[in-house]
C-alpha cells in the first residue's frame, strides 16, 4: 500500500475539527493480502472512534483512497459523487479516480509542484493543481482546503501526507474556533 498506514491516526484527529458527532468515511483499499490486512486494522481503529464506514462515497465527509501501484487499474472513483465540503485523501497517485471527474475537486493539493511538473506521468491534470504542500503550509494558499469545498489532497510520498493532513486539520480547527493556540 501507498500510504494507507499514515492515513488514520490524522482522520482521527481531524474530527474534531470538522464538528461532526459521527463522521462518514468512504474507504477503498486494494491490493496485497498486506494491503488487506492494514485495511481492516484501519476500517477496525476508525469504527472505535466513532467514524461511520459508509459503503458509498455519496455523503462522506471524508473519503480515502490507496490501491498497490499499478498503472493498469481501470479509474473507477468519481469525485463528482462526493458531497460539498468532502475531503479525499488520495494516497494511490489518483490512479483509481476518473481523471475526467477531477475538475468536480474545487481544491486539488498536491505534494510537489516542481516533482509533478517534470513527471512523465502526472498524478492529475496540471490546470486542476491549486498549489502544493509548499504553498498551503506558508500560506500561499489561501483556503487550501476550506470546509465548504470539495478538497483533494493527492501525493507519492508518504510522509509528505502527514504534513498536509496536519494542515486541514488546523485550517478546520480554526475556522471552528476550536482548540488552543499554542505559541
Amino acid at each position: 500500500m501507498n500510504g494507507v498506514g499514515i492515513v488514520p491516526a490524522f482522520l482521527i484527529q481531524l474530527r474534531p475539527a470538522m464538528s461532526l458527532s459521527q463522521p462518514k468515511v468512504g474507504f477503498v483499499s486494494l491490493g496485497c493480502p498486506k494491503a488487506t490486512v492494514d485495511s481492516e486494522r484501519i476500517l477496525s481503529r476508525l469504527r472505535s472512534e466513532g467514524y461511520d464506514i459508509v459503503g458509498s462515497y455519496d455523503g462522506a465527509d471524508l473519503v480515502v483512497s490507496s490501491i498497490t501501484l499499478s498503472y493498469d487499474v481501470d479509474p473507477f472513483l468519481d469525485a463528482r459523487w462526493l458531497k460539498p465540503g468532502a475531503f479525499a485523501a488520495i494516497t494511490d497517485l489518483a490512479l483509481p479516480w476518473i481523471p475526467a471527474s477531477m475538475g468536480a475537486f474545487e481544491s486539488v493539493v498536491i505534494d510537489d509542484r516542481e516533482q509533478e511538473e517534470s513527471s512523465p506521468r502526472p498524478m492529475v491534470d496540471p490546470a486542476l493543481v491549486s498549489g502544493d504542500l509548499t504553498d498551503l503550509v506558508t500560506g500561499r494558499l489561501a483556503g487550501g482546503f476550506a470546509p465548504a469545498r470539495r478538497s483533494a489532497f493527492v501525493f507519492r510520498g508518504i510522509a509528505v501526507g502527514d504534513f498536509a493532513l496536519a494542515a486541514l486539520a488546523y485550517e478546520r480547527a480554526i475556522a471552528a474556533g476550536k482548540g488552543t493556540r499554542v505559541s
